[in-house]
């Protein structure tokens, strides 16, 4: 039976609503960190990666709107979210710097310092600060 909840429950965490949003962005979104936690144990690459049709995953979104508290859940998840690009090719830390949200920023930046320098389309790094 329990193979069957767990089975039951990892299908739950993939579903995506018709914005592209799962049960853990949706709760990344509204700070619900109890939830997030819960989320996390169920949860592969592919879901905490995906994106929205906002084009933001679950950090980005956590990120732009300053929870800090989701944003380490996350990143003790999975630090190599850091990396990943909105369709607009922003990281979660620039996204988050150009709101003002200095503790994610601070928080990102902890989990990542590679992601002061970033490539440019013509493959030069330049420094975003």
């Amino acid at each position: 039976m329990s193979g069957e909840v767990a089975e039951i429950r990892a299908s739950m965490v993939k579903e995506v609503s018709e914005l592209g949003e799962t049960a853990l962005y949706t709760a990344a979104e509204k700070v619900h960190l109890e939830v997030v936690k819960e989320l996390l144990k169920y949860s592969n690459k592919e879901t905490f990666t995906g994106k929205s049709r906002l084009e933001f995953n679950t950090l980005h979104i956590a990120a732009s709107q300053g929870h800090d508290a989701v944003v380490q859940l996350l990143l003790d998840h999975d630090p190599s979210l850091c990396q990943t690009r909105s369709q607009r090719n922003a990281t979660p830390l620039v996204t988050a710097s150009t709101r003002g949200h200095t503790v994610v920023v601070k928080e990102l930046l902890y989990k990542d310092n590679s992601l002061l320098h970033i490539s440019k389309s013509n493959g030069k790094i330049r420094c975003i600060f």
